[in-house]
């Protein structure tokens, strides 16, 4: 008999519990219940304080964490913290906009009836105007990295609107460039060619940017399409010009930048790029000679042309002064050959390369003036002072080299 009292006596602390604990997260629920009532009481209030804490305890509870109405209000409390103009509302989230975002994925989750659109479409039309400014800030701050997650999220979200948001994907692709992330910047680029964007420079860098990555056909493919576009425009010229150029066509590049010239006569890099081909022609050893030293003085009037318009344009200085180099080194080369009994012939030759070497040193000595730290133009110096004997000029090139590799 006593077993059996003892039993029961159990049985019903067991249910007093149950009851208990029952009466515990039923009190809890209407706690948080109305804890989700009062956030939404003080988002109207803008009492943002309030309504942030009160949302946050609400959503703990899982029937309110299930509600999508639940997490549209708190998307609308950070959506109102991030652009309150009340410093004591904006310290409150510093990531208001990311927790916005969130909340509003979330409500999509949620709502499979899609009975809040409405007002989906009207908080994230507010997340967008952030969104975008947010992008604004970190690109003055050249953040290009986070400046570009800004403008993806922005161009995103005005997909899900139906919008085609031109300006976000365009500022996606530019601070994707700024950021050196080639491959998103080509992402967004492309997408933009894919619309007929109506700005050449797209189109340009785009190509640039798929050359770097070797693919040649993509390239050719966008330059086809700038070029119907913005007939004549040189940017699509000069892109074009860099295509031929790492593919090899140097013959054809060289076409086309005497075009470029022609449109643009006052751009110094189009006379160095000129140079620099004609340059490349000039030490093909299988043409011939003639046109090899033609081709070298249509290389070392380019390099003075872009020098005349940018005089401290290092890579036209020291470019000249190697072209006179090369010249110098040829002719040295062309002596060594001669039969030992052409001394005459021989000494002619070395005093002809060693005249040469001499209009080079003023080059050299000035891009190493341009750029100190330029391990060519002192080891070209180098070797000039050595073989014409300037003892002072090579220890003062010797210290600099050594001071360089420190």
């Amino acid at each position: 008999m006593f077993h059996i009292n003892h039993q029961l006596e159990k049985n019903k602390m067991k249910k007093l519990l149950l009851i208990l604990v029952a009466i515990v997260f039923a009190t809890m629920s209407f706690a948080q219940k109305a804890e989700y009532k009062d956030a939404a009481s003080n988002l109207k209030r803008g009492k943002l304080d309030k309504a942030k804490e009160a949302i946050e305890v609400a959503i703990k509870d899982p029937t309110i964490a299930t509600d999508p109405k639940a997490w549209l209000t708190r998307a609308n409390i950070y959506l109102d913290i991030y652009s309150s103009p009340l410093p004591m509302y904006k310290s409150l989230s510093p990531n208001a906009l990311e927790i916005a975002s969130e909340s509003l994925a979330k409500v999509k989750e949620l709502d499979t009836k899609n009975e809040l659109k409405e007002d989906v479409q009207k908080a994230k039309s507010n997340l967008v105007t952030g969104l975008y400014n947010y992008g604004a800030a970190f690109y003055g701050a050249k953040n290009y990295a986070e400046a570009a997650k800004a403008f993806e999220q922005t161009y995103l979200l005005n997909k899900e609107l139906g919008k085609v948001d031109t300006a976000s994907i365009f500022n996606a692709g530019l601070s994707s460039e700024l950021g050196k992330n080639e491959d998103m910047a080509i992402k967004y680029y492309s997408m933009l060619v894919d619309i007929n964007y109506p700005q050449a420079p797209v189109y340009s860098s785009l190509t640039s940017m798929l050359v770097n990555k070797g693919k040649y056909d993509e390239a050719k493919a966008v330059v086809e399409k700038g070029k119907q576009k913005f007939p004549g425009n040189f940017d699509m010229l000069i892109a074009e010009t860099n295509i031929l150029l790492k593919t090899g066509q140097t013959e054809k590049a060289l076409e086309a930048l005497e075009t470029a010239v022609q449109k643009d006569s006052t751009n110094y890099t189009i006379y160095f790029a000129v140079g620099a081909n004609y340059n490349i022609l000039g030490n093909d050893a299988t043409k011939p000679a003639d046109f090899r030293a033609a081709c070298y003085q249509k290389a070392e009037k380019a390099y003075k042309k872009a020098l005349s318009i940018k005089p401290d344009y290092f890579d036209a200085t020291y470019n000249l002064g190697a072209l006179y180099v090369n010249r110098a080194s040829g002719i040295i080369e062309e002596a060594n050959k001669l039969p030992l009994n052409e001394t005459a012939k021989y000494d002619k030759l070395k005093g002809d390369a060693d005249d040469i070497l001499k209009v080079a040193i003023p080059y050299l000595e000035k891009a190493h003036q341009l750029e100190p730290k330029d391990m060519s133009s002192m080891s070209a110096l180098k070797e000039i002072y050595t073989r014409l004997q300037m003892a002072d000029k090579l220890k003062a090139i010797n210290d600099a080299i050594q001071a360089a590799k420190q």
